[in-house]
Order: C-alpha cells, then sequence, then structure tokens
C-alpha cells in the first residue's frame, strides 16, 4: 500500500475536509483506506491506497492541494494586503476573490512544481517556507491595485475590474443553483445537492455566496425565489447573463 498524510493547524481544518469530500470516495472504491483525526491542535487526513495506483492519487493529491493552497492562502493574502474599500461588502468581497482566481493555473503550477509528497505533508509549514515566490507574486498584484486605487474608487471602474477578472478566469461547464433551505442560503448542484465549498454551509451569508461563486466560475446561476435584492444585483452585475432568476 502507498500511504500519505496530510496536516495542517485544526484552524485551517476545512481544508482537508474539502479534501477529504473530493477523494474519499475513490479511495474506498480501490479499496484503500482514508481517515482524519484531530490531535493536539493538528488535523491529520491519511489515506492509503494499492501501489498500482499511487501515480493516479499523486495527480490528484497535487490537483486538490493547489486548489486549497490557491483558494484559502491567496484569497487571505490579498485581503490582508489590499488597502482598498469599494462600496459595499459585497462589492469588496468580489474584489477580493476575483483577484484570487485571476491567473490561478500559474499559481497552481507553480504549487505542483514545488510539491514534494513525502509519508507526512504539512500544509501550513510547505506554505509559509516553500512558496516564498508565490506570495511575490501576489504582492504585486496587491501593489497594482493600490497604484490604481484612485481610479478604481471612481464609478463603475472597480465593477469593471471584477467583471473582466471574472471573464478572462476558466469557466466551468457546470451550473450551480442559489437558494435558501430553511433560512439559510446554498449553493447547490444541478440536482440540488449542497456543493462542497472551503466555508463551511452553516456560515454562508450574501458576502462569501458571491466569493463562492466567482472561485467555483459556474457557466450557469439559477437563483430560487430569493428576496435578497442586493445580492441578487450584485450577481447579475458580475456574471451577466449567466445568471437566470427563477420564481414561483
Amino acid at each position: 500500500m502507498w500511504e500519505q498524510t496530510l496536516s495542517v493547524s485544526s484552524n485551517e481544518s476545512a481544508m482537508l475536509n474539502y479534501i477529504y469530500s473530493k477523494i474519499s470516495s475513490q479511495v474506498k472504491f480501490v479499496g484503500g483506506l482514508i481517515i482524519k483525526v484531530n490531535l493536539k491542535g493538528r488535523s491529520k487526513l491519511t489515506l492509503a491506497v494499492p501501489k498500482k495506483q499511487k501515480d493516479y492519487f499523486v495527480l490528484l493529491l497535487l490537483e486538490l492541494i493547489s486548489e486549497v493552497i490557491t483558494i484559502k492562502y491567496k484569497s487571505e493574502f490579498i485581503f490582508n494586503n489590499v488597502r482598498l474599500t469599494l462600496g459595499d461588502n459585497l462589492t469588496q468581497s468580489a474584489l477580493i476573490s476575483a483577484l484570487a482566481v485571476f491567473d490561478k493555473q500559474t499559481d497552481k503550477d507553480i504549487i505542483k512544481k514545488n510539491l514534494i509528497l513525502e509519508s507526512e505533508l504539512n500544509l501550513d509549514r510547505f506554505y509559509y517556507f516553500k512558496l516564498g515566490l508565490l506570495r511575490d507574486r501576489w504582492s504585486e498584484i496587491c501593489s497594482l491595485v493600490e497604484n490604481n486605487s484612485i481610479n478604481l474608487k471612481l464609478t463603475n471602474s472597480g465593477l469593471n475590474l471584477i467583471k473582466f477578472l471574472v471573464q478572462t478566469s476558466e469557466i466551468n461547464s457546470f451550473e450551480v443553483h442559489l437558494f435558501k433551505d430553511n433560512d439559510k442560503l446554498v449553493i447547490a448542484d444541478s440536482n440540488f445537492v449542497p456543493l462542497t465549498l472551503l466555508d463551511e454551509i452553516s456560515s454562508l451569508n450574501e458576502s462569501n455566496i458571491v466569493s463562492n461563486l466567482i472561485e467555483l466560475s459556474p457557466a450557469k446561476i439559477v437563483i430560487h425565489n430569493l428576496n435578497e435584492n442586493r445580492l441578487i444585483s450584485c450577481l447579475e452585475s458580475i456574471f451577466e447573463n449567466r445568471v437566470m432568476v427563477v420564481e414561483k
């Protein structure tokens, strides 16, 4: 059997929850084992698969690890380093997420190039000690935004930047549905099964709905019976004809 353990600080356990949700069924399908544990302030995910399946799962882990690092750490880095406020919190969340998805594939390629899967990979240590080049790239993005802050505060300039970044990112072929279930906002797939996101489902609010939809970049967003006009207006402004509102 080939074994791999991923670990991260417990307050970042959502990263491992996300990876687990994407890989567990495939591990079990090939007769492997996968477990998650929390111990002494650390969260760990360990999987074991037949050695003949190693290459496949190495590639899968490289993709998933590069995805969660880009989503989690890049968004946090930009949030902490862009000192520009655009309009309300929805527009601000959209700006941070749009900057985070900008040139994401290059970010992921840099992560994969530096990533070596050993018996245990400490994700937070890997990010802080091995990905300085990545943070330099992100710093350049933040500086560029701040250097153009005056122009971006002009009417529609900031929104136009957000729309440009979203529209030039890779659009995924699937559609998503946005609705309320027991007064909670939910993002679901075409079968109305809630999608696994880095944000816990219970914590979704209007701001991280916008952020998650920008990160997902679906071809179509179907909104069902929502009264949140501000949220709908924001999504229609960013995604334009990719948004469809359905009412009873």
